[in-house]
């Protein structure tokens, strides 16, 4: 189900959002800007996406990372580091991953950051504080997704409750493009999850300790968005990205991390 961002200061609307949510463990959120607005954002993420692309030169706000780096460096880090994803991992395959891309923005494209706040607004801080009161806006990414044929299998990022707001900046209403997903309620099985992780860790001992061993593809629900929709997700859901197909492999997201 798809709910509106202007409806979501009406309580009992709310209440509707944060029932779908905690059952579902993600929601679809449309109309948190107008057409201008996210015309506006795509075209600063767009000259963004040209830089990571062609891998140009370090400057005094940004440095490429092709391999052999930590993601808590990187999202620490005080620059916006573009991960080129794949170089050294059997998955991921030309995914760029933009790690802290405001810092990039606020020295190119500072008129960008009032737009970006909204996703961070009380009333999407209503929506994720009902899970865990204790969740606060963290780091954020910029996804290019281009022809990404070996995505990283299903998987969670964590048996406890955090969230990530996946703001669509490119068509993902078509299967091609690869989109997001997830198999809904799933955040809910915490002690199922848990000893996955445990069983993919201390006995199968291959791939990723928090690999969806335990799920099948066939569940999977995928998350088909207009541009300028958001998907916000409990990352404790198991999730992953569809395979890009065709000419149409094409997805630009920009996500923002809540967590404690």
């Amino acid at each position: 189900m798809e709910f509106s961002f202007h409806k979501l200061s009406n309580k009992n609307y709310l209440e509707k959002v944060v029932l779908d949510f905690k059952k579902n463990g993600y929601v679809i959120i449309k109309n948190i800007y107008d057409p201008d607005e996210i015309n506006s954002l795509k075209l600063v993420f767009q000259n963004l996406e040209k830089i990571a692309k062609s891998k140009s030169g370090d400057s005094e706000t940004l440095r490429h990372i092709f391999s052999g780096s930590n993601y808590d460096d990187l999202s620490n880090s005080i620059f916006s580091n573009v991960l080129h994803r794949g170089n050294d991992s059997t998955y991921d395959s030309g995914m760029i991953d933009v790690f802290n891309p405001l810092t990039w923005i606020s020295q190119n494209h500072p008129e960008a950051l009032l737009l970006i706040e909204r996703l961070r607004s009380s009333l999407i801080m209503n929506i994720v504080q009902h899970v865990n009161p204790r969740v606060k806006p963290k780091t954020s990414n910029l996804y290019i997704h281009e022809n990404v044929h070996n995505p990283r299998c299903l998987h969670v990022d964590a048996v406890r409750d955090y969230f990530k707001i996946f703001l669509a900046l490119s068509d993902q209403t078509n299967l091609g493009c690869g989109p997001f997903s997830v198999i809904s309620g799933s955040h809910r099985n915490k002690i199922r999850n848990y000893l996955m992780c445990v069983y993919n860790a201390k006995i199968k001992r291959s791939g990723n300790p928090t690999d969806a061993s335990f799920y099948s593809n066939r569940s999977v629900k995928h998350l088909l968005l207009d541009i300028g929709s958001i998907a916000i997700c409990n990352q404790s859901i198991v999730h992953g990205a569809a395979a890009a197909e065709g000419p149409m492999g094409k997805r630009l997201t920009f996500v923002q991390t809540f967590d404690h």
